[in-house]
């Protein structure tokens, strides 16, 4: 391979990425290794031949007139120029270490939220008994996650490891994909590419999609009606769900409640600022997360292992894994 100018957009380089810079400078001494603890963004956008990226806007993809690769250290690529990518023939990697971690906590969303966990701890709080000592019929009981029909929008890494947790507590599932394999999954009951269908008689509903062009506003004013009665978890994307439409209906009761991780408005850094324009975190029926699914301690390295490894195979031989399909924008 030609030598190549390797630049590191990293929003937070902690020790873990400086030490596999250096490494990879020792290991690859053909190759320059661009970091932002030493070099400018705008150079290092301007000179590199592959960026490791988490955020790109397309002014600065226009910059980057040697721009071959851009490796992303997470599942996400909807903070990426994709259309610039397709038309000027930048490939694009990412990867998906966070799966189990991602799945583990739209589990454990479920359960708060069936449970009631943060709803009763909320009352007792104040004082207030919840359950049985209660005189109030909504302040009672909660439902069981056992043997519930759940569906799981978009069976992919994480849809999967999702399946594996729902499956000790009997749960029917289906999962949604654009491709129905040949075969069903050992940890589903089935899978379908009818959206309708899919929903049909789910009690619980998890996001796990990515947000493209076919999934932004996916449940939107005219068809909010497919989530009635459900229980929805998203850890996909907010925008998945259209903002207004979606806090109407679960206000009004016609969604039964909501775990929500990903969201609508963020700040642009540590900082007092809500959610959303719409007041979820004031309804019963909801519990709000703030995007924190792949934040387990026990992954932290994994982001930077997973993409160093990546960008090793390329450097070593070529191969780009797990190849972004910039037609479908996943």
């Amino acid at each position: 391979m030609q030598t190549m100018t390797v630049g590191f957009l990293i929003r937070k380089m902690d020790q873990k990425w400086i030490h596999e810079i250096e490494q990879l400078r020792r290991d690859y001494p053909q190759h320059t290794f661009l970091s932002p603890e030493e070099t400018e963004k705008a150079t290092i956008i301007g000179q590199s031949d592959i960026l490791v990226v988490m955020v790109l806007k397309e002014a600065e993809a226009e910059k980057a007139e040697r721009l071959k690769v851009l490796f992303v250290p997470f599942v996400g690529v909807n903070a990426l120029p994709l259309h610039y990518c397709r038309e000027n023939g930048i490939r694009v990697s990412n990867t998906h270490w966070n799966a189990s971690f991602v799945a583990e906590k739209a589990l454990g969303l479920t359960l708060d939220l069936l449970g009631r966990t943060t709803h009763f701890h909320n009352l007792l709080s104040k004082g207030i008994w919840g359950g049985f000592l209660s005189k109030s019929p909504e302040n009672q009981n909660w439902d069981s996650l056992f043997e519930k029909k759940c569906t799981i929008l978009g069976y992919g890494s994480i849809g999967r490891e999702l399946a594996k947790l729902l499956c000790p507590f009997r749960c029917d599932i289906t999962g949604y994909k654009r491709r129905v394999p040949d075969r069903t999954p050992d940890d589903v009951n089935r899978i379908t590419s009818n959206l309708e269908e899919a929903l049909d008689s789910a009690e619980i509903v998890y996001i796990t999609l990515p947000l493209t062009k076919a999934t932004e506003n996916l449940f939107n004013m005219e068809n909010m009606h497919l989530l009635q009665n459900k229980y929805v978890v998203n850890v996909g994307r907010g925008r998945i769900v259209e903002e207004a439409p979606f806090y109407n209906a679960l206000r009004n009761g016609m969604i039964k409640g909501a775990a929500i991780d990903v969201w609508y408005q963020y700040p642009k850094e540590e900082s007092v600022r809500f959610p959303s324009t719409f007041p979820f975190h004031m309804l019963g029926n909801v519990v709000i997360s703030p995007h924190t699914a792949s934040d387990a301690k026990e992954g932290l390295g994994l982001w930077v292992d997973t993409t160093v490894s990546r960008l090793r195979a390329y450097l070593d031989n070529g191969t780009l894994e797990n190849e972004v399909d910039l037609s479908r924008e996943y």
